[in-house]
């Protein structure tokens, strides 16, 4: 296996143009980082791909009166920010404790799945300053058996009840 330095932004787009079906993204921080997602809004505009983000909402600091409403308008603010395109949209998961105070948690995983087939692992966050001013460091695996297993991860959350999917 060759090693190679690439821009984290560059691979990203290389992904999103070729997906063909699914791709998940798992996030920490999406700040000003719609030009990364331009090219996953058009692989869903023109191919109808099938988007999933898990992303890191603020933790509630009390007691929530109405849990839904809360997440919602959490990822409603975020995506104001990072999806300016409209429709198509991802469908949005997070962390069920974001909806109570304790304990403390982060989801902070940083990665992304292409059809099954692919996968990246990065430590950069998909905002504008991680891709144009850090140096992060990642892996692309094009090893389908991983990027199966990586998928499925992501998705059993959503099976197991331990991620919201929004309704921004």
């Amino acid at each position: 296996a060759n090693a190679t330095a690439r821009d984290t932004a560059v691979v990203l787009r290389a992904l999103f143009e070729r997906a063909q079906r699914q791709v998940i993204v798992a996030g920490y921080d999406f700040t000003k980082g719609s030009a990364l997602l331009e090219p996953l809004w058009i692989a869903m505009r023109d191919r109808r791909v099938d988007a999933h983000f898990f992303i890191h909402i603020e933790q509630a600091s009390g007691p929530l009166p109405d849990p839904e409403a809360y997440g919602n308008r959490a990822v409603g603010v975020i995506l104001e920010l990072v999806w300016p395109f409209g429709d198509p949209r991802p469908r949005v998961y997070y962390d069920a404790r974001a909806l109570t105070p304790y304990p403390r948690f982060n989801m902070h995983a940083k990665c992304v799945v292409v059809d099954g087939q692919v996968a990246l692992i990065t430590s950069a966050n998909f905002t504008r300053r991680a891709h144009e001013y850090n140096t992060e460091c990642g892996v692309l695996l094009e090893n389908p058996t991983f990027a199966h297993h990586l998928a499925r991860q992501w998705l059993g959350l959503i099976d197991a009840g331990l991620v919201v999917e929004s309704r921004a």
